[in-house]
């Protein structure tokens, strides 16, 4: 467990030696005790504990950020909430060169993808342990252009930006997803507060998409080859709902988008082929649209 105490420890001369010695270490449950043993000798329990913390969300980390996650801070509840690397660089190439305003930054995984497209961004987390680690994390990875501090979005946005990204908490204490928009931490009507031209939401991708219906824009599913990743809130106010499915594979997008009412699709009898269809078209209730455009 790793709280801002620990963090202390870890980003110390003595801290970042002991994260040195671990990294080669035998990390698993078997070795934990005697391992543990040998660190008392020359730390005390809590910081051997932040530190092995560390050391092996480090490791659980690369599939996430690849080898920069070595020299990255994490908590256990912010990994998991990280998104997946080909998605964070494909939401941050569609937003491109803006003013950002990252509400709920966690552990800065978008905000520093953003900075690294080239937006000037600000993220922001009730929680000062969250906020703390994203600055580490900015400064370990040379990113000049994402700051952090502490805020609470609950009511108001402590600046005003060209677009919000907004990533509430999608699961309880217990760890369980949440799925009711209004159960997230904060609830999704909080935007509704907010004056801002465009809010991008990261959703879960099993929302109810009628809970969505009173939200303008483009709602987007997004698969990383056939796994089903997240689902994207393109919240403008202005603009009419649309509804997109969107498929990340070896370093393409490919998109498939309906706007507004879906249109009368024929049924023919089986023919020659059964294809399981991406699970983004799935979501995104686009499966007819596309068998049609390939004489489904």
């Amino acid at each position: 467990m790793i709280d801002l105490s620990g963090l202390d420890f870890l980003t110390s001369a003595r801290g970042e030696a002991l994260l040195v010695r671990l990294e080669d270490a035998d990390l698993s449950d078997s070795a934990a005790l005697p391992l543990i043993e040998q660190l008392r000798r020359d730390f005390s329990r809590e910081q051997v504990s932040a530190a092995l913390s560390l050391a092996r969300l480090r490791r659980q980390a690369v599939d996430k950020f690849g080898e920069q996650a070595h020299r990255m801070f994490f908590t256990n509840s912010a990994l998991q909430q990280a998104s997946h690397p080909a998605v964070r660089d494909y939401r941050a190439r569609q937003v491109g060169p803006l003013t950002v305003l990252d509400a709920g930054c966690g552990i800065g995984a978008d905000s520093l993808a953003f900075a690294a497209a080239g937006a000037d961004v600000l993220g922001v987390d009730i929680d000062p342990l969250r906020v703390a680690l994203a600055q580490l994390n900015a400064a370990a990875l040379e990113i000049d252009n994402a700051r952090f501090e502490v805020a609470d979005i609950a009511d108001d946005l402590p600046q005003q930006r060209e677009l919000v990204f907004f990533d509430p908490a999608r699961r309880d204490a217990q760890g369980r997803r949440l799925f009711d928009v209004e159960r997230y931490q904060p609830p999704l009507s909080t935007l509704r507060r907010w004056q801002a031209k465009q809010i991008v939401v990261k959703l879960s991708p099993g929302v109810d998409l009628a809970q969505l219906d009173d939200y303008a824009g483009r709602v987007e599913f997004i698969a990383v080859d056939d796994d089903l990743k997240e689902a994207v809130l393109w919240h403008r106010p202005t603009e009419a709902r649309s509804i997109r499915a969107t498929l990340l594979t070896a370093g393409q997008s490919l998109h498939w988008q309906r706007d507004g009412e879906p249109e009368s699709v024929p049924l023919s009898a089986p023919r020659g082929w059964l294809i399981e269809p991406n699970p983004a078209l799935i979501r995104a209730g686009l499966v007819q649209e596309f068998a049609s455009t390939v004489g489904g």
